[in-house]
Order: structure tokens, then sequence, then C-alpha cells
């Protein structure tokens, strides 16, 4: 057992049975529970529900949409502390958007850019690197490959080693709200077939990104039993009982894991010890937010999307900007997990977009866990089919394509495509 795994596993000891006896009388609430009521499971059940089949999601926390978490002000102006911004190559998205009937609710971004916080000045990209270096090596785009490359080792040999150390380092942190120099270049602002491109380049939603968790929920109709700690898995192919903190008991012919790769170790450790292993080898980012909304004229910096800095006093900011409020602005500030107090995360959001704290209206802290995947966790789908022993667990999260809402969304697809043939493969016996 990894030392992360045997953290976790004392900090919330699970039910040590093992996934090798079938459930002789158990009444089935489902085709399937999810465990983890984020996008990807949601996205899963999703998929689930067209197909015909029933999900149950169970979440731990006291909401739905994990990293996509909208929140509204007192008086309806809306803001992102999560995911944000999304693109006509995002076809799934596009395509479960269109499924629960959301299409009129999109809403093209406007159209600013990012500044630089520099020697405390707010300043335009271009100041944060030399020119000159990256045309010499403009032709690099052309012959370098991506293939068995971290971010740092791909980017360096097209930006220059100066260039990236100073800037771009800054600028691909602020991508992924975490260091990505180790990160794997293949996952890394990837290209993708597919435009739709009757919808704009740059997207949010008319009340925003979790508006679109809710409808899928409202109008499919599955469970969502929030404030739900599952601490075992119990049983084995064809037929699972998944335990939960309070004492509730769902029963179901299959189980999909929709939590960060650490949490479904956790849950896997003693019927899956491979799988399990596997799962707590990948370093999980843990991050915090500071969001402050503010009149629209209280601070004299201009309409942009986002801060980069080039120091390390916090991750990046991004800017509901894009959608212009007639009388609010608001701001998000990533930072390191316990970096900062709660204040002094304040005072610098404050200084950076030179305010002062009586100007804001209100702020919000979040959390933030996502998985930093390293160049040995490439093909995380074939790594972890090849671990695995019960073919009635299904695994789906940000941790196998990327950490976009597509990526989630192709995955969850993937997985759910596989036990909806496998389900009515065996109704057709």
């Amino acid at each position: 057992m990894t030392h992360l795994l045997k953290e976790e596993f004392e900090k919330n000891p699970a039910d040590s049975r093992q996934l090798s006896t079938p459930l002789q009388s158990a009444a089935y609430v489902a085709d399937c529970v999810v465990i983890g009521g984020g996008f990807s499971g949601i996205a899963f059940a999703h998929f689930l529900h067209r197909a015909g089949m029933k999900a149950v999601v169970l979440e731990k926390d006291d909401r739905a949409g994990g990293q996509v978490h909208t929140r509204t002000s007192g008086d309806g102006f809306w803001y992102e502390t999560g995911a944000h911004t999304c693109y006509h190559t995002y076809a799934l998205l596009l395509e479960i958007i269109r499924d629960v009937g959301m299409t009129g609710e999109i809403m093209q971004l406007d159209k600013f850019p990012y500044r630089i916080d520099k020697n405390g000045k707010l300043q335009k990209m271009i100041k944060g690197f030399s020119l000159f270096p990256l045309i010499l090596r403009c032709p690099h785009v052309f012959t370098t490959s991506k293939t068995g490359k971290t971010v740092r080792e791909y980017f360096e040999k097209i930006t220059g080693v100066r260039n990236y150390r100073h800037f771009f380092s800054k600028a691909f942190r602020a991508v992924i709200s975490q260091h990505a120099d180790d990160y794997p270049a293949e996952l890394f602002l990837k290209r993708r077939n597919t435009r739709c491109k009757e919808y704009p380049h740059k997207f949010s939603l008319a009340q925003g990104l979790s508006s679109v968790v809710t409808r899928i929920i409202e109008k499919d109709g599955f469970p969502v039993h929030v404030s739900q700690t599952v601490t075992a898995i119990s049983g084995c192919d064809g037929a699972y009982e998944v335990r939960c903190a309070s004492g509730e008991v769902w029963r179901a012919p299959a189980v999909a894991i929709a939590t960060a790769p650490s949490a479904a170790a956790v849950l896997l450790q003693h019927s899956e010890p491979e799988l399990a292993a596997l799962l707590a080898d990948i370093p999980i980012s843990h991050s915090e937010s500071l969001s402050v909304v503010v009149p629209a004229g209280c601070s004299s910096i201009e309409r942009m999307a986002g801060i980069i800095p080039v120091n390390d006093d916090y991750l990046s900011a991004v800017s509901r900007d894009l959608i212009a409020h007639p009388q609010w602005r608001s701001f998000t500030f990533h930072f390191e997990k316990n970096a900062k107090t709660d204040m002094e995360k304040l005072q610098t959001a404050c200084r950076a977009l030179r305010i002062a704290p009586s100007d804001v209206k209100e702020w919000t802290v979040s959390d933030h866990v996502l998985p930093s995947l390293r160049l040995r966790h490439l093909d995380m789908s074939s790594q972890t089919e090849a671990k695995k022993r019960n073919k009635g667990i299904f695994l789906t999260g940000n941790y196998f394509k990327g950490l976009s809402l597509e990526d989630c969304a192709g995955r969850a697809r993937e997985e759910s495509e596989r036990l909806i043939k496998k389900t009515f493969s065996r109704k057709n016996l």
C-alpha cells in the first residue's frame, strides 16, 4: 500500500469486506450506482438515462457539480468559482446541452485579453516574454513532437528556456490551476478535431455552467443524494452493495466511481489492490479560490479575461467580465492550498485589482481537488482496465483524457457505453 493510500484509508476507514460474494437477495434500486456527483458522474448518469437505463448518484458534498460551481449573489448576479469557459470544440458537452434543451442559453463570451501581474502592475501579455527568441524558435512548432514529453520539455524547445521559466510556466499554471511543468504535453492544450461552428468559439450559459448540471438532473429525473459519504462497496460481478456513512445501503448490478483517484483508491484498496495502487499513484493538487464581487465602477482596471502573475503570489485569476453586467464585476483568484489565510487572499486580490477591501460587496472561498497526471499516467483507460478484476466496476473522471469538461464527458461516454453494451448483451442471452 502506498503512503498516500495508507494515509487516506486511515482518515476514512472503509468496510474491509472483499468483493467476492454475490448478493443473493438484493432488490436493485437502479441499473448502476454512481459514486460522485461531479460533472463526470452526472454525465455518466445522463448517458445511461439516454439509453433507457436507471442510475442513482451519491455525492459526498451538499451539492452536485464538483468543479462546476456557479455561485449567485442575492440580487441574481452569478459568477464561476471553478470551470468557467467552454469552446465550440467541446462536441460532447454541446451534445449534452442539446439533449437537455439548453442551446438557447448558450452565450458568446466577449473577447478581452489576459493581463500579467508584474512588478505590482497589470501589463499586456507581451511584456512577459522576450519576443525575438520566440520568433527564432517558431519552426520548432512544426518539428517538435509532444509524444513522451512533459509540458516543460516540449515548450522549452518552442519558447526557449528563459522565456518558459520566466513566463510560460506561469501562464500554463494558470490554464490548469496547478503547476504544469510535469504534466503530460499530450494532454495539455490538445487539438480537437471536431468543431461545432454553429456555436460561438468561446461560450458559457446564461445562468452559468452549473445550470447545465441542474438541468440534466431535472430533465433526466435520476435521483442525486447529496451529503452521502460512501464507505464500502461489497459484492462481485453482477451484484453490488454500496454503503454510506449515514447507514444507507444501495444495491445495483453495476457501480461507477466518479471521484478523485485518491478517493477511488480508498474504496477499492481491499477488493482491487492493484487497481487501487495505480489510482493512489496519481498525485493530487489541492488549491483554494477566493472570489470577489465588486461594483462595476469601483476599479479603474479595464475589462479583461483574467490575470497571470509572474511571481508566486497566486496561481491565476479569472474574470466574469467576458459576460458584461451593468452593475457588478467578479474575479476568482486561485491559490495553492494553505499558502495564505483568507484575509491574506483578500488582500492579494484587492492589491491586484487596485481596490480596497471595503469595495468588495461579497467574497467566498472554495476548495479544489485536481489530479496532477504524469507521463506514467498516459492511457489510464488501458492501465485501469488491465488492473481491474471486477467487470461490474466502472471508473470515470478527469484523470483519463484531461481536466476539461469535454474530457470528462468523453470518458463518461466511453465508460457508459461499455456498461450499456454489457447490460444489453446480458439481457439478450
